[in-house]
């Protein structure tokens, strides 16, 4: 779901992310080989928006059940069940678009 949104983002946005991602990934790998996972070093844009997708539109909101710590207000019993969401949704952690 998340590479859905994605490419929804770059079809929506395609002279600015859309053609930075193609400019980056012609500029690194050319259209001679295949991409290596190397070349993600060398394509800190491309790889950003891959980041901020999963951070803008992440695919699992609710992160794995932990058994509670000193700072939660829970009885020593229960599990505690985390969202993810609003700390995805801060667009101070934001790093592009």
């Amino acid at each position: 779901m998340t590479i859905h949104w994605h490419l929804l983002n770059c079809a929506d946005k395609p002279y600015t992310v859309q053609r930075s991602i193609q400019k980056e990934v012609d500029d690194v790998i050319g259209r001679e080989r295949q991409p290596r996972w190397e070349d993600n070093k060398k394509m800190p844009y491309t790889m950003a928006t891959i980041w901020e997708m999963y951070r803008w539109r992440t695919v699992a909101p609710l992160s794995i059940p932990r058994d509670r710590n000193k700072n939660d207000n829970a009885p020593v019993s229960q599990s505690v069940l985390r969202t993810r969401a609003p700390k995805a949704r801060d667009k101070a952690r934001a790093i592009c678009l």
